[in-house]
């Protein structure tokens, strides 16, 4: 069975290294760096002197999930159609356009003893 990492070369802090990622978790880094006008690299490096004890990959995987959570926004899920439950294939949200004068619903918290 083929693996779903693709390896590639980065330049950390002036050192070449290698690390495979999803072709998914590529493109988000991708986008991230078009959207910083940064390379792969630059951010590649700034992640790794900032890490704690984990692995650069897995160091990278979170900063991806950080990067694009703190960028989201209620009107952004809504309007995604995130958290309405209709799910085309595993994994992907419905997109559909939703109406301007529409606001998110508040979640009702249930009272906790």
């Amino acid at each position: 069975m083929a693996s779903s990492l693709l390896s590639r070369n980065v330049t950390v802090a002036g050192r070449r290294t290698s690390m495979r990622l999803e072709h998914g978790m590529w493109d988000a880094l991708s986008e991230i760096c078009r959207r910083e006008r940064l390379t792969v690299h630059d951010v590649c490096t700034a992640i790794d002197a900032r890490r704690s004890a984990s692995t650069l990959t897995a160091a990278l995987r979170v900063f991806v999930m950080e990067y694009f959570r703190a960028a989201s926004t209620e009107d952004g899920h809504l309007r995604a159609g995130h958290g309405s439950g209709a799910l085309h294939r595993a994994g992907s949200f419905a997109l559909r356009p939703v109406p301007q004068d529409a606001s998110p619903q508040p979640r009702a918290l249930r009272a906790l003893p």
